[in-house]
């Protein structure tokens, strides 16, 4: 990923204070595109959005609950977390952002969500979601979006999520279900 572009992270204070967080921790693979060697699978995000006009910097982080325990009546509390530059390559209309990536954006971070909680497997599989968008979203600029789990139950993983402006702000709302990856057959 184009360095110059974390510097869009550095004007917004709240992304200083999540990262520093020291609860918070950083995905190894956030700061750069990864090697196809590397076996993700995710090449929607990780390659083919990823342009100096599209997702220009993006940092995936999470917030593990350290008194979590192995319920599987209780999901842990979790929360999971994408900070994104956006440029105007993904605008819907002239300087804002396609609901479409919005949607994307919430699939992403709630589908990580569920993996980070559930043992899901690197690639669960949506089953069903719903978004509700709110406000329109400024481009270029940078956003948050943030997930966390509502239920656990066999194979299935409810989560919820936002996309905001970090300070309060709700752009987009959404809610999904996930399933592992061997049971999608059985949808």
């Amino acid at each position: 990923m184009p360095t110059e572009y974390f510097e869009d992270f550095a004007t917004h204070p709240w992304v200083q204070t999540l990262l520093s967080d020291s609860t918070i921790i950083k995905s190894p693979l956030s700061s750069r595109a990864p090697d196809p060697a590397e076996g993700v699978s995710n090449s929607f995000f990780a390659t083919t959005l990823h342009t100096k006009r599209a997702v220009r910097a993006y940092i995936s982080c999470s917030r593990p609950d350290p008194n979590a325990s192995s319920s599987d009546t209780e999901p842990p509390a979790h929360e999971n977390y994408i900070i994104v530059s956006v440029g105007d390559g993904l605008d819907g209309a002239d300087g804002r952002l396609h609901g479409g990536f919005s949607a994307a954006l919430l699939d992403q971070v709630m589908g990580g969500c569920a993996v980070m909680c559930n043992n899901m497997g690197s690639s669960p599989a949506t089953k069903e979601m719903y978004v509700r968008f709110r406000k329109p979203v400024a481009t270029p600029g940078v956003i948050l979006a943030r997930a966390t789990v509502e239920k656990v139950e066999g194979k299935r993983t409810w989560v919820k999520g936002w996309v905001e402006d970090g300070m309060g702000t709700v752009y987009a709302e959404g809610k999904a279900t996930f399933v592992r990856v061997g049971a999608v057959e059985k949808l």
